[in-house]
Parts: C-alpha cells; structure tokens; sequence
C-alpha cells in the first residue's frame, strides 16, 4: 500500500508532462504491486543521452536505475542481432526506473520530480 501511494504521488506529479510517459497502475481488472516504477523519456534517443539523465540524478543524490535490459546485450547470446528487436532496444534507451522503496517519502517523491522537470524540461 505504502509503493501504491508513492507511485501515485509520482503519477500525480508527472501526468500533465509531454515528455514521459508513466506506466498504468491500476485498471478495472487489475492493481500493480509496483515492483518497480519504470518510465520512458521521449526526448531520450540514445543510450548516451539516457547516461547523462542518470549521471545528473546521482550528482543529485538520487539513483534511479536500468531494468529489462534486452537479452542481445548478454555475452551469452551475443550472436542475437539487436536489429531484429527494435522495440527492446527503444525500451532499453528511453526507460528508467525511478526510486520506489518503502522508506521512500512523499517529499523525496516531489523532490525527484522536480528533478526531472528541471532537467527534461529544459531539453
């Protein structure tokens, strides 16, 4: 319930944003556990760009982090061209996953919001 609020209060402050797009928590038929909090930029169109977003949150003490990334990118199955997968690889470049843990709190929520906005809204 307390990762249902957080997500929440992070959808409440990014929804009216061109630029991101946040994941659906709750329909009709089901309620996400909220794992996890991945978001895709839309103005990130390369894995460097996606690098200096990550290196300005952690510069500003917050570590967002990179989930699901695309199987082509394992040693082991290095012989999988990515060209084949275009879509995982978009996902891979524009997503990230936004601090969510129980300790978390709302006012660190708004805090990496504006964070975002700052550095997003600028580009």
């Amino acid at each position: 319930n307390k990762k249902i609020k957080l997500a929440n209060a992070y959808i409440s402050y990014l929804k009216n944003l061109d630029f991101i797009k946040i994941p659906i928590i709750k329909n009709e038929k089901q309620l996400s556990s909220v794992h996890l909090l991945n978001v895709i930029f839309k103005k990130i169109h390369t894995f460097s760009e996606k690098e200096a977003f990550l290196k300005y949150m952690l510069k500003n003490y917050v570590i967002c982090q990179i989930h699901y990334t695309p199987i082509w990118n394992f040693k082991a199955f290095k012989k999988i061209n990515s060209k084949n997968f275009p879509n995982s690889k978009l996902y891979y470049i524009k997503s990230v996953s936004l601090p969510l843990y129980s300790e978390l709190k709302l006012i660190d929520v708004k805090k990496i919001c504006t964070l975002i906005v700052k550095y997003h809204g600028s580009k």
